[in-house]
């Protein structure tokens, strides 16, 4: 049955501190208001036999003897209880109102992070990834959601960055074989009439633009499938292959490659070294973005997606990439990924 009014999580949090603390006073008003009937009548009771053992001719009896002495106290007892239960009633509306109003106040102050990471999700779009909670307050579990949450920012903003960036990159990388293509029929569709072989020679540059365009693709998509197949064989294969290629592309003259394959415990590890022109190290990190080469090195006709697929096929697979400049000049690239086990014979 849907309710006609929504029970917020504050309301719930309030009603059940709230229902504790009437619980416990509904539990211990009716004990002490039975203790105190319970000993206030046996110490009336007891009293007044000891007066009446003790008073001796010394004493002067009330009117009516001793029942009723005994009427007048059991009347007070009465009256005592009556007023008693009074106050007890009271005290139990005034903890029911005290009780509500204090658990609503701290429903609201705990759960004040909570609303503060509703609201900031609520402003955040794609292109305002920047904000972050920074909640202070005692180190408990919502401070705790509350970094977690800035974290979970931090890398959506990072990859909606890469994202933007790497679309911006490829629309660049592809603008220019298509500008070519374009160049190349518009002087086909305006120029002179052009003889067979010159015909020959334009559709054999139209072939290598468009083959190129064809391979740029390719490795677009490749990139875009290594960041989410894992055990790909192809994939494994496209990476050893990205690495002994940019080692052989990217090397200097009568230079040398070095391919080494061994297991590291649990891991096994592919390292590519080669000779080249130096590469300085704040420049490593950027040969792995898409579309990037080092400044010296990555020139000519190559796309820059070599790396960039051997780090999604990587991290595909749970593994690790390390680049390292060689002193003399090179880039030696490790590669370590956890070994599937062993499958046991049926």
């Amino acid at each position: 049955m849907k309710l006609p009014f929504r029970l917020t999580v504050r309301v719930r949090l309030a009603l059940l501190l709230a229902a504790l603390v009437v619980a416990t006073g509904v539990v211990l008003l009716p004990t002490s208001y039975f203790l105190v009937r319970v000993n206030v009548i046996g110490a009336l009771a007891s009293a007044l036999a000891a007066g009446l053992r003790h008073g001796g001719a010394s004493s002067v009896p009330p009117p009516g003897g001793a029942g009723a002495q005994t009427e007048v106290t059991h009347s007070v007892v009465r009256d005592l209880l009556s007023t008693l239960l009074g106050q007890y009633g009271v005290i139990l509306a005034a903890l029911v109102v005290i009780a509500g109003a204090v658990a609503w106040l701290g429903a609201g102050r705990m759960l004040r992070p909570l609303r503060q990471i509703t609201d900031t999700a609520r402003r955040i779009t794609g292109e305002d990834l920047h904000e972050r909670l920074a909640l202070g307050g005692p180190a408990d579990e919502l401070t705790e959601l509350g970094d977690t949450f800035d974290a979970m920012l931090a890398r959506l903003e990072s990859a909606f960055a890469a994202q933007q960036l790497f679309a911006a990159n490829a629309a660049h990388e592809l603008r220019t074989p298509l500008a070519v293509m374009r160049a190349e029929l518009d002087l086909l569709l305006t120029g002179p009439q052009p003889s067979p072989a010159e015909a020959r020679d334009a559709a054999a540059r139209l072939r290598r633009t468009v083959l190129g365009s064809e391979r740029t693709l390719e490795r677009l998509l490749t990139l875009t499938r290594g960041m989410r197949a894992c055990g790909d064989p192809e994939l494994l294969g496209e990476l050893a292959g990205n690495l002994i290629g940019n080692a052989v592309k990217y090397n200097c003259p009568h230079g040398w490659i070095a391919v080494d394959t061994r297991t590291d415990g649990d891991h096994v590890v592919l390292e590519v070294s080669n000779s080249g022109q130096p590469i300085a190290d704040e420049d490593l990190a950027a040969l792995l973005e898409p579309f990037r080469r080092a400044s010296q090195q990555r020139t000519g006709n190559s796309s820059g997606l070599g790396l960039s697929i051997v780090r999604a096929v990587v991290a595909a697979h749970d593994g690790e990439l390390g680049l390292r400049a060689l002193a003399g000049g090179g880039l030696a690239v490790r590669v370590s990924l956890p070994a599937a086990p062993a499958r046991r014979g049926g």
